[in-house]
């Protein structure tokens, strides 16, 4: 049955197997009054519940058997494999107490949109207990093996996959010796009690004994943890989480990297440095060489809210600001371009967006409304196109001069000049108001 996600999510056609043997007590099988055929309605669950699910494993396996004939009976069937949880609708012959399946479908995996399968199975049901002998095929194989189920009235056992890591990463300089480390919660079946999460931070990659653990509270949707102690200052980290109930721990997380920033760093009204390496970022619809542009002003405040966003810097509006440029078709002059960078699937992408005229404060719609209002040409801005941050993640935040929107040339600049990129984590509808 469900097993087939085995050929789904690891490489090579080969076989493989996987057995299971019962724990617990055989329960009393339930026989309706009447004097009628067995009652096999109920939810039938692996007998050895796994607590950890790596890529070549699959567990917690269910088959909750809704109806039942003389000859039929049929459900849903659901299984986790690495953090992949899948169901499909299970039916199979009844002929007294032997069973014989029939499984035919599609699945999602990495790597691949849809792969099809069709899987048999049979095995003769004692009790309680079914041990179903299956084999069948993948689009990457054959499958085969036996899966001995258990009937019982109580919950499936308790899984617990990885978290999946938000921010900060992909070595991004966070803007403090005391980062936040941002997650989204894990995936549970069955009846997780109270769960926790271990964040684990390092400056060696195998978290040996120097590593540091802190255990914090599971938030709603998105849980994160601010580091409790001054780290290194100018260090590259590496951190990983995981999720617990008090008896079930989940896997590690994937592991993420950010940089400390460095005690020498340029003081804010001198150019302060960028907190990402925007040399490595893709440019999308604005100069091409922008990212070499002098960064002659410094970010201070950048203030998130529900009207748009406002942000301060040494050259706006006082002595020395930018001089001002009309864009063609333009009433006005335009003073500078707020622009953001996105990582998205391990590469930032950054682009100049929203244009500000002397004496406009603040633009660019709420928080959740980022995608829509900046990123909505998908010729012009793909893949930034739709992508609206979620709340943790980390976003940077700059300015440019005159209108470095739409102008590969920068020729509608009248100065090559911008600021340093800051990294923000994205706020609720409610916004945020950071400082530097």
């Amino acid at each position: 049955m469900a097993i087939l996600l085995l050929a789904a999510i690891v490489p090579g056609g080969c076989a493989y197997e996987h057995t299971s043997t019962p724990t617990s007590p055989t329960a009393t099988t339930t026989t309706p009054a009447s004097g009628s055929a067995t009652s096999y309605v109920g939810t039938w669950a692996s007998a050895v519940g796994l607590s950890t699910v790596s890529a070549d494993k699959c567990g917690n396996f269910q088959w909750k058997i809704a109806s039942q004939t003389d000859t039929s009976i049929a459900g849903d069937v659901s299984a986790t494999c690495g953090s992949l949880t899948i169901t499909a609708t299970g039916a199979a012959t009844l002929n007294g107490q032997n069973v014989a399946m029939n499984l035919n479908g599609t699945v999602s995996a990495s790597g691949i949109s849809l792969c099809p399968f069709s899987l048999t199975g049979s095995g003769t049901i004692t009790g309680d207990t079914l041990p179903l002998a299956y084999s069948g095929s993948t689009c990457l194989g054959p499958v085969s093996g036996t899966e001995t189920l258990k009937r019982s009235s109580s919950s499936a056992p308790v899984v617990l996959t990885a978290p999946a890591p938000v921010s900060p990463g992909g070595n991004a300089v966070v803007s403090s010796t005391q980062p936040t480390l941002v997650v989204t919660n894990a995936a549970r079946t069955g009846p997780a009690g109270s769960t926790a999460y271990r964040f684990q931070v390092s400056q060696d990659v195998a978290f040996g004994s120097s590593a540091k653990l802190w255990t914090v509270a599971e938030g709603s949707g998105q849980t994160s943890l601010t580091v409790p102690e001054a780290l290194a200052t100018g260090a590259t980290y590496f951190w990983r989480a995981q999720a617990f109930d008090g008896s079930v721990t989940s896997p590690w997380s994937s592991i993420m990297t950010f940089s400390t920033p460095s005690t020498n760093s340029p003081s804010p009204g001198s150019g302060a440095a960028d907190q990402m390496n925007m040399s490595a970022a893709t440019i999308l619809n604005s100069p091409r060489d922008l990212a070499s542009w002098p960064v002659t002003t410094s970010l201070e405040v950048v203030d998130m809210g529900p009207g748009g966003i406002s942000v301060q810097f040494s050259k706006k509006d006082g002595g020395g600001r930018w001089p001002d440029v009309t864009p063609p078709g333009w009433d006005g002059p335009l003073e500078y371009t707020l622009g953001m960078c996105l990582f998205i699937n391990n590469q930032w992408y950054c682009s100049a967006v929203v244009e500000f005229w002397h004496g406009l404060d603040r633009s660019g719609g709420a928080p959740g409304d980022y995608a829509t209002n900046w990123f909505y040409d998908p010729i012009r801005w793909a893949p930034m196109t739709g992508h609206q941050p979620a709340v943790g993640e980390t976003v940077g935040i700059f300015v440019c001069a005159g209108d470095c929107r739409n102008n590969p040339n920068g020729t509608l600049s009248p100065v090559r000049e911008r600021s340093n990129v800051v990294l923000v984590r994205q706020p609720s509808g409610g916004g945020a108001v950071y400082r530097f």
